[in-house]
């Protein structure tokens, strides 16, 4: 699929790659261009399923595609700098976005037991990721309603 600017991706494939080529990362910019674009792609759609309502101010647009930009704020840098973050952690995965299970507390096997934590949020997060998006998420005691982030 081809990247479309603020539709399904929040940079350009050229964005990418010049990234990626300043930083000796030839595990991307070796990929073929589908390829890149598809990660490029996954790695947008991370961000827009793990940061969903916790972005601060509203969406621009209510019609827009994408979480960015949003009143005030633009597509900012570190957003854009998540994503290159992102496409070299997709590089043989097919997604970053593992199903949610219960966390495993305890375990028994014969005289061991497992228990398992039923309010653990196990979707995979990654701290430089979280990093770069702390200043536009939600700060905890925020007056705005939705998911709250702690940072």
């Amino acid at each position: 699929m081809a990247i479309i600017l603020n539709e399904n991706s929040y940079i350009t494939l050229q964005e990418a790659i010049d990234y990626h080529t300043a930083r000796g990362n030839t595990a991307f910019t070796d990929l073929a261009t589908a390829e890149q674009e598809s990660l490029i792609i996954k790695a947008t759609d991370y961000i827009e399923t793990m940061y969903y309502n916790q972005f601060i101010n509203e969406p621009l647009d209510e019609n827009q595609s994408l979480l960015f930009p949003r009143v005030d704020i633009l597509t900012p840098k570190r957003v854009k700098e998540a994503i290159y973050t992102l496409t070299i952690k997709l590089i043989d995965r097919e997604s970053l976005i593992e199903d949610a299970d219960k966390r495993i507390i305890e375990d028994t096997i014969a005289v061991i037991t497992t228990k398992y934590d039923l309010s653990s949020n196990q979707l995979t997060q990654y701290v430089d990721v979280m990093n770069l998006l702390s200043p536009y998420l939600i700060k905890e005691g925020s007056s705005i309603n939705g998911s709250v982030y702690r940072v």
